[in-house]
């Protein structure tokens, strides 16, 4: 097979490909699942699509984003790390996450050596193949400890092999990607600390080389999302009577609802609806719980129209500052008017938890703060509860393979509880915070409920992913105090900002709101000024 000539690529829209490594075959399968029809011989380096006018060109992954970036290419496929360690970051736009080369860019040390912390490691010597990340990284731990001059963190590129720097000498720490760990454990490695997470995402150029080509990038975008997304879900049927539909629907909602269609039995019905790959062994499970029949599992081959959903205007508000910025989202949390009313709203459509004793309290932290720190709140919760004090909190679940209407935190922990419910809300007079609280009064158990809130905040259990994915605090990691559905008397707030004291004492207008308003706060301030503790 020739290579093609120069008149052949006139008018075509080039995309570049990874030619090799762990990111190779699965573009290629991307790109089958996306009917881009190519032949390319073993040799070039340079290929035509067939069917669309499109010429595909291999490169190595680490070059893709300086070629797109400077407008030598239009679109192409290479690791989010890749993007900004060639800085390059505000020169090319991610247009899809493709969920799949997912790793790692770690600080690894000797297991046995006497390195424990990255504060451990600052100043000393460094070998990596992302000199840029890296450097940064320890750049900003060097900061940290004051460090100058030769006292700080000295990086050293090698190509390859970077997990035997430290067995041969030439480094106290590395930095390099890890997917399973089994190399880092044979060199005999661990993990210190994670620089950044990264997996392949489809990029474009900000300074396209021909306007006439965007009609093809979207269409290009659009078929690669569907397959994307049809690797992420499949579609879950089945019959359900009309009585338990209810509960059906919390755990099926579907993307945006579930398709309901009458059986001629009028009783029941035939519901279909997409969920996650990854929970749909769940989901069976709790379906047959509530009496489901008939429950079939379908597979997607592709999909469209999923990607004008909700996780794309959360990206579009992170990325773009008009006409509604990261900033004025995360602000939010700031003017306790509009948190009074997003919490008039949530009190109004969450299930109850009635509670026949209402001499409860909750502890509320800063709705977490992204970096894995330790929970303070939780565990003041349990000790105040070991003190006697009945504490009814709200969690989002975290690690769970099977949540309940009520959960409880570690194994060693949840002996010493009252045993969660066994059934799932089903209407608003639910009452298992109740005989939670009542079996630890007849018990040696501590009164300290946990609630679940997906179960008793359906809308939210639906956004809490893609709140996850923001990289800046909302007006959800504020509203814990206010939509607590057990409607504790009061609540011992942990908060990073002052402002917020004066909505959980009802004065800007939370008493519009009665079901969802505080009647005592008090405010705790750690030495870090947050609600956790490093």
């Amino acid at each position: 097979m020739h290579p093609p000539d120069v008149e052949a690529l006139n008018g075509r829209l080039l995309f570049a490909i990874p030619k090799k490594g762990r990111l190779h075959e699965r573009c290629l399968q991307l790109l089958a699942g996306a009917d881009i029809q190519f032949r390319r011989s073993d040799r070039l380096d340079v290929c035509l699509v067939m069917n669309h006018p499109i010429t595909l060109v291999f490169l190595p992954a680490s070059d893709i984003p300086s070629f797109v970036g400077n407008g030598n290419v239009d679109l192409g496929i290479t690791g989010h790390d890749v993007i900004l360690e060639a800085k390059m970051q505000d020169k090319v736009t991610e247009i899809e996450r493709l969920a799949f080369g997912k790793c790692a860019l770690q600080v690894q040390v000797p297991e046995r050596g006497p390195v424990k912390t990255v504060e451990d490691l600052a100043g000393k010597r460094i070998v990596t193949s992302f000199e840029v990340l890296a450097g940064e990284y320890f750049a900003r731990a060097d900061d940290r400890l004051a460090l100058v001059g030769e006292q700080r963190t000295r990086i050293q590129y090698i190509g390859g092999s970077v997990e035997a720097a430290c067995a041969l000498g030439l480094a106290d720490g590395i930095v390099d990607l890890v997917e399973s760990g089994d190399t880092m454990r044979a060199a005999g490695l661990h993990a210190i600390a994670t620089v950044m997470n990264t997996e392949a995402v489809l990029i474009k150029s900000n300074t396209p080389s021909r306007a006439d080509h965007s009609p093809l990038i979207n269409l290009i975008a659009s078929r690669i999302a569907g397959v994307v997304a049809a690797g992420k879900y499949v579609v879950c049927s089945y019959n359900i009577s009309r009585e338990a539909l209810p509960r059906a629907v919390l755990i099926t909602p579907g993307r945006r609802a579930p398709t309901v269609s009458p059986l001629e039995n009028t009783d029941w019905v035939d519901v279909s609806a997409m969920v996650v790959k990854k929970e749909s062994a769940r989901v069976m499970d709790e379906l047959v719980e509530i009496g489901a029949k008939d429950i079939l599992i379908y597979s997607l081959n592709n999909c469209r129209g999923l990607e004008h959903t909700f996780k794309t205007l959360l990206a579009k508000l992170v990325k773009t500052p008009h006409p509604t910025t990261s900033n004025s989202l995360s602000n939010t949390c700031l003017r306790p008017k509009n948190l009074a009313a997003a919490a008039k709203v949530l009190c109004a459509r969450t299930l109850k938890a009635i509670v026949d004793d209402d001499d409860i309290v909750d502890i509320v932290g800063t709705g977490g703060d992204g970096h894995n720190t330790f929970n303070v709140s939780t565990a003041a919760a349990i000790v105040a509860a070991g003190a006697g004090a009945r504490v009814v909190k709200v969690r989002n679940p975290v690690h769970i393979t099977r949540p309940h209407p009520t959960l409880f935190l570690s194994r060693s922990t949840a002996a010493a509880l009252p045993p969660p419910p066994q059934a799932p809300p089903t209407s608003s007079k639910h009452s298992t915070v109740t005989s939670s609280l009542q079996q630890a009064r007849t018990s040696s158990a501590p009164p300290f409920v946990l609630i679940l809130a997906s179960y008793y905040h359906p809308a939210l259990a639906l956004l809490a992913p893609y709140r996850k994915s923001l990289p800046f605090r909302t007006l959800f990691n504020d509203l814990g105090p206010l939509i607590n559905p057990a409607r504790p008397r009061a609540d011992r707030v942990w908060r990073r900002r002052t402002r917020q004291d004066e909505l959980y004492r009802g004065n800007v207008g939370v008493d519009a709101c009665p079901d969802g308003s505080v009647t005592e706060t008090v405010l705790v301030r750690g030495c870090l000024g947050s609600g956790h503790m490093r």
